[in-house]
């Protein structure tokens, strides 16, 4: 069956938009909205899936948080690439050039396109909830999940959803 690697590194920066109460005086609410710059390294090992995908994005991120009593807090983020540079091997997974240069160099100069929204979808959305158990330890759930969709050459599709418990802190 083989495995599927996945490693992802974000930068973003978001402003609140809006404050409020929800339902009542006890639970406040903010909405974010942001940008991020997101690099994504996709690697399968079977050799039937695509190999490598390499996807640097310019994002567009809106989330959104609820506090409870200060001991219970929600945040659901959506990130949206808007624009971004993907570098994958081709269709047939080997890479050559006839110079002596080096397969990393070849896979990024020979692979790499502009991906835009109409050629590439790649979704994020996250949710956490928290419970503070003291000021000093907090408990909960974290969701991730992701589909992506990459048309250039033979299209790719993938969805992956990801739990866990985590604790913080603080």
């Amino acid at each position: 069956m083989g495995q599927f690697y996945n490693a992802r590194l974000n930068i973003g920066y978001a402003k609140a938009v809006s404050a409020g109460h929800f339902l009542s005086k006890d639970a406040t609410t903010k909405t974010y909205a942001g940008a991020s710059l997101n690099n994504q390294l996709f690697y399968s090992d079977n050799i039937v899936r695509a190999g490598w995908l390499n996807a640097a994005t310019v994002n567009a991120d809106l989330s959104h948080s609820i506090s409870y009593r200060a001991k219970h807090s929600l945040l659901v983020k959506l990130s949206i690439p808007l624009f971004g540079v993907n570098s994958r091997l081709p269709y047939h997974n080997t890479i050559s050039s006839p110079r002596p240069e080096a397969d990393i160099k070849t896979f990024f100069k020979k692979g790499s396109r502009f991906a835009s929204l109409v050629n590439f979808q790649n979704l994020q959305l996250s949710a956490s909830y928290e419970y503070a158990v003291s000021k000093k330890l907090a408990l909960g759930l974290h969701y991730s999940g992701q589909w992506l969709r990459y048309e250039h050459e033979k299209p790719i599709t993938l969805f992956q959803n990801n739990i866990g418990v985590m604790a913080s802190f603080k």
